[in-house]
């Protein structure tokens, strides 16, 4: 949901579809809200090519560097056939004359199969707007340029605009004013991104100037206002752990000057449900667990990797980005070194990976989820607004199965999965919103294609209604609570200014509350006026007293409480068993859960 415009405005509604850019939902009969088969899809797709290819022919766009409307269509369509000479056919004019309008349109086509193209975009980009932004984009602009030169081995190229980058950075840093709410302002990634560079090269002399100088707007902390550009900022971890061999006597002083800055920070560790911290505060965030496994992102590098149940890293942290394991498989972004520092992995696809860590099949997506049974979802890039996204709907080989623009990939039931498809836009007031349809399939073999699988739509869903009739997406969310709720052992009841517990026979079983929420089926959230918040379970009992500032719903027989700022846990018998000293915890899961507090270097 989007906000924005007047809270008192007239709801009204406006169709996605209407718009021909929007139009790249060609798996689904959009009209009979049916998924369709492999070979109508692409004889579908046929059909639009050459309807559009017929089209441009007769009425060629004015504009030949404008990707609204056919022309827009029609990439989308080479995408989709896997055409990529006729794409790189159909934005050759654009590729070498202007690129305002469609610098988003060239980067996507390029940004996996032709990086020297994308290199010679950007820097056009920049030539035509860096007059026009400020010292800080400009860094960034040239760091993400510099960045990529480095991964074509460009490295003339690669350090000229790295330190093209350095000197604007420093020569527009700001100093403070006399008071502390006129702080001073550095943009500090280009000066951790040149010494890198340089220490990578084996030139730690010069390296030292720019990364001494950052160390020391660093340490300044409120001082200045630290802008960290394109890749985002490391805290240096790349540049020490370059120097560590290269030059232990720089590692060593400037180390101790990090761990300076780091003890300030808090950092995350594992607990058990005793209280023991099994591992130190050494973690910048640690996931859930999963196959025994959990996601941890290392505290110097920022890189992620796998950690079992005590702490000890099974798969390194050399991973970009990286979800949870699901039955031997996950989905990650896999890195080549320490350098280019890309926090945000922008150069990097997702690949499957097995449990040691190997690729098994670049999957081309800049986005991907964890495994929610035999799927997962990705996208070649995501928007801010995810309704005009194509996502794709990837089995466990790595092969897509569905593309189009869908949201809520949903296991709903062993084999059974449920997605929603947006058709309109919904706008009233401060809310825009969408609505559409509900789709639900199943996973099976394709008889066609030996070895392959493909989705088999139902008719019906779990209520046993039919799923083709379009409805608001809040009104969907809305009765999968009510289905769910509808084999429930108690409802809310109301009597004025009060809540409690009704069983089934409509018996109050709970005493009056201020306040009463449903967390899930068995738990309920109860505040007490001004002593604070507790949980119920369905029989009415207070398994939580109402006296925490901020009360979560049990799991794995513990609930997590915050008081006086801080956090900590109960039992199920509502004995305060982890003292509320943390900044923050996660939730138990099979005995475990994480921590966050200063550390203690």
């Amino acid at each position: 949901m989007f906000t924005g415009g007047s809270c008192f405005a007239k709801e009204h509604t406006s169709r996605i579809d209407d718009d021909p850019s929007h139009e790249s939902n060609w798996m689904m009969n959009l009209e009979q809200h049916k998924i369709l088969d492999r070979e109508t899809y692409r004889s579908n797709l046929q059909k639009m090519r050459l309807r559009l290819e017929a089209d441009l022919a007769r009425n060629p766009e004015p504009d030949a560097n404008s990707y609204s409307g056919r022309r827009f269509q029609l990439l989308q369509v080479y995408y989709a056939l896997g055409l990529t000479a006729e794409a790189d056919a159909l934005v050759k004019p654009t590729d070498v004359s202007g690129i305002d309008q469609s610098s988003f349109i060239l980067q996507n086509l390029h940004q996996r199969r032709n990086r020297v193209k994308l290199v010679g975009i950007y820097k056009r980009y920049y030539e035509e707007h860096k007059d026009k932004i400020d010292p800080s984009l400009q860094c960034a602009e040239l760091v993400q340029i510099a960045d990529l030169n480095y991964k074509l081995g460009q490295m003339d190229e690669a350090e000229k605009l790295y330190k093209e980058a350095y000197q604007i950075a420093l020569k527009t840093a700001t100093p403070p004013g006399k008071t502390r709410e006129a702080p001073g302002s550095i943009t500090i990634s280009p000066f951790n991104s040149y010494a890198c560079f340089l220490a990578d090269k084996g030139r730690i002399d010069e390296s030292r100037v720019p990364i001494e100088q950052a160390f020391k707007y660093w340490e300044a902390g409120d001082l200045y206002s630290v802008s960290s550009g394109y890749g985002g900022f490391d805290d240096f971890g790349a540049y020490l752990t370059i120097v560590k061999k290269k030059s232990p006597a720089l590692y060593d002083k400037l180390s101790k000057l990090w761990q300076k800055q780091m003890a300030k920070e808090s950092a995350v560790g594992l607990i058990a449900k005793d209280g023991h911290e099994i591992t130190r505060p050494r973690f910048f965030t640690i996931g859930s667990f999963s196959n025994n496994l959990a996601v941890a992102q290392d505290r110097l590098t920022r890189r992620f990797g796998y950690i079992d149940k005590t702490g000890v890293w099974k798969l390194q942290p050399t991973f970009v980005e990286a979800n949870p394991f699901s039955r031997g498989i996950a989905t990650a972004k896999l890195a080549d070194g320490l350098l280019p520092i890309d926090i945000s992995g922008t150069l990097r696809s997702f690949s499957l990976i097995d449990g040691k860590g190997r690729e098994l099949k670049n999957l081309n997506a800049t986005y991907a989820t964890a495994f929610v049974g035999d799927l997962c979802v990705t996208s070649r890039t995501v928007h801010g607004h995810s309704v005009n996204t194509v996502f794709n709907l990837v089995d466990r080989s790595g092969e897509v199965l569905y593309s189009g623009k869908f949201l809520l990939l949903k296991n709903e039931k062993d084999q059974l999965y449920s997605i929603f498809i947006p058709t309109y836009w919904i706008s009233g007031g401060c809310v825009v919103s969408c609505g559409g349809y509900k789709i639900t399939f199943s996973v099976e073999p394709d008889p066609l294609r030996k070895g392959h699988l493909k989705l088999v739509q139902q008719t019906n869903d779990l209520s046993g209604s039919k799923l083709s009739q379009e409805q608001p997406f809040y009104v969907l969310e809305q009765k999968n609570k009510t289905l769910q709720t509808n084999n429930d052992t108690c409802t809310i009841g109301y009597d004025n200014s009060v809540a409690y517990l009704l069983n089934h026979a409509g018996k109050k079983i709970s005493k009056n509350y201020a306040n009463l929420e449903r967390l899930n089926a068995n738990c309920f959230r109860v505040c007490n006026g001004p002593h604070g918040w507790g949980l119920l379970d369905a029989t009415g009992a207070e398994i939580v007293p109402p006296k925490y500032d901020e009360v979560r719903a049990m799991s794995d027989g513990m609930a997590a409480v915050r008081k006086n700022n801080k956090w900590g846990f109960v039992n199920d018998k509502g004995r305060e068993v982890v003292a509320a000293k943390y900044d923050e915890v996660g939730n138990f899961l099979d005995g475990l859960s994480f921590y966050r507090r200063k550390q203690n270097y």
